[in-house]
């Protein structure tokens, strides 16, 4: 399965770009030793995990030797600071994997279908089901209250829109595949 999320660009930094500073694109990571390159060219080394409000990440650091004589300083550490800390989110990976989808043709038809399919539903149950807030507590008796409201909702169209026979799953993916085909859409391959 392949998760098509739209980008948020709430939590970039993008007030360090305005003020001229170096932001975390501006730092090259390095998978195969696990360190981050600064924009001067040195290493900042993973020194463990670190937790920022509900974001859990690695903290790289820089040394602060490195950063005392770099001509970059002022564009990189701000304050008092003597070395430049960076935090890379566990799941960074699959970010930029869907990032990486954001503007392709197939990833325009899955989020013109989710705002049809999907999010109306889940703000019909959140206003008419009573999922603002659960009643219950624990994954399973939560996960029970969410079927019951899609069961809900399931019959409510089931009787609005009488016994016509809903299209198994197989059929409409095979109709979704032809559609693109017949479009010419440029499929990219999963890894």
């Amino acid at each position: 399965m392949r998760g098509y999320i739209h980008l948020n660009t709430g939590h970039n930094a993008s007030w360090r770009k305005e003020r001229g500073l170096f932001s975390i694109d501006d730092f090259r990571y390095d998978g195969k030793n696990d360190c981050y390159i600064c924009p001067n060219g040195c290493t900042l080394h993973y020194i463990g995990v670190r937790k920022v409000r509900y974001r859990v990440g690695k903290n790289y650091v820089s040394r602060s030797q490195d950063c005392k004589s770099c001509p970059l300083k002022n564009r990189c550490i701000t304050g008092k600071a003597s070395y430049k800390e960076v935090r890379r989110d566990f799941y960074q990976e699959d970010q930029e994997r869907n990032h990486a989808l954001i503007g392709t043709a197939i990833y325009r038809h899955v989020m013109r279908k989710r705002q049809v399919i999907s999010e109306g539903n889940f703000a019909l149950q959140k206003r008419c089901h009573n999922l603002r807030f659960t009643r219950k507590r624990g994954v399973w008796k939560v996960q029970e209250q969410c079927f019951l409201s899609a069961m809900a909702l399931n019959l409510k169209r089931l009787v609005k829109y009488g016994t016509a026979p809903l299209l198994p799953a197989v059929p409409y993916l095979l109709y979704i595949l032809d559609v693109v085909l017949k479009r010419n859409i440029r499929l990219r391959p999963v890894y």
